[in-house]
């Protein structure tokens, strides 16, 4: 084998190792808390169709998304160039509209609540690819003060850092969060925050790889050559445009991701974890842990990954099934307080 893993048994990780981390821990939570409760369709499955609708049922898209030679973002852009020849009204902005609509008619499941009370015991971020709302509903308290602040009580449109720089735009809102207060530091206090966006500001929505390719070019930017920018200007880091952005917490804290594959499909996260280890071999001081949570019993494809999370310091915890992950670990989390 060319690279060696650093594993770690679920029990063992949070009882011994967690607790001296944890409160310095943001927590990256993917689909897979969602898939566990049932309350959601997959992105794979409105992707297949999509594509039966505007390209034709010629294909086995099952087969070909699940052969991962083409991502799902590269699918959803084919299917755009595809659909702006058949059908006009094939909109890019209209179906960034229509997820807020699906969504809506999810409802959050126990297992949420369990979540966002574990981690809010501890004080933590969470960072979230998802679009939905889930979370946040699951919890009255974060929905009556995210309601408090809105001068229209139909939208449910997050804070900004107290921080955070002037000038916001709906397409890159990522001093934006939500949470039951005010916060003043992202790095160390509980916030929910969407990094590829959420459907009150639909332009956010990351979903062809053009979004995402805009996830990196922003993100560079605002890494190398922002005013007091991470990697060279550190000595007027207060001053960064990034401070108390959902980057901020990103490149500065531990890192625990859970539900998401960070597989091929996570083209701008990859490029992020590479970034994170890049600013961390330039300041090793700053160099903060990574853990990748396993579904030992169904993830058989950490091979491919293994290079990837060994070079880039991502270490494995091995959970027996799918319940240890989305059940057991908010009461370990919890319990680390």
């Amino acid at each position: 084998m060319f690279c060696k893993i650093f594993k770690m048994k679920h029990y063992e990780f949070f009882k011994d190792v967690f607790p001296d981390y944890s409160k310095e821990t943001t927590f990256l939570l993917g689909n897979g808390i969602n898939n566990y409760c049932k309350t959601s369709s997959s992105w794979k499955n409105l992707l297949i169709e999509l594509a039966k609708e505007h390209i034709g049922k010629v294909s086995d898209y099952s087969a070909i998304l699940d052969e991962s030679s083409v991502s799902y973002t590269e699918f959803f852009d084919i299917i755009q160039l595809n659909s702006d020849i058949k059908n006009p009204t094939f909109n890019y902005k209209d179906i960034k509209k229509g997820f807020k609509e699906g969504f809506s008619k999810w409802k959050p499941q126990a297992i949420h609540f369990e979540w966002i009370e574990s981690i809010k015991t501890l004080n933590r971020p969470i960072l979230t690819t998802n679009y939905d709302f889930l979370l946040e509903l699951s919890d009255n308290k974060i929905v009556d003060f995210v309601k408090s602040s809105q001068y229209n009580k139909k939208y449910f449109r997050p804070k900004r850092t107290v921080l955070g720089r002037k000038g916001f735009t709906p397409y890159y809102p990522w001093h934006n969060y939500y949470s039951n207060r005010v916060i003043k530091d992202a790095k160390n206090e509980f916030a929910i925050w969407h990094i590829h966006g959420f459907t009150e500001y639909y332009s956010s929505i990351r979903l062809g790889l053009a979004d995402y390719m805009g996830i990196v070019t922003k993100a560079k930017t605002w890494l190398h050559r922002a005013s007091g920018n991470p990697f060279y200007q550190r000595e007027k880091i207060d001053k960064w445009v990034g401070k108390n952005s959902w980057i901020d917490i990103f490149m500065h804290t531990n890192l625990m991701f859970i539900g998401i594959d960070l597989g091929v499909q996570e083209t701008s996260l990859r490029w992020l974890l590479i970034e994170r280890e890049k600013l961390y071999r330039k300041h090793p001081e700053l160099r903060k842990k990574a853990w990748y949570v396993l579904n030992k019993s169904h993830d058989k494809k950490l091979l491919g990954k293994a290079l990837f999370f060994e070079k880039l310091n991502v270490e494995i915890i091995e959970a027996n099934d799918y319940k240890q992950i989305y059940e057991v670990t908010p009461k370990r989390i919890k319990s680390a307080h």
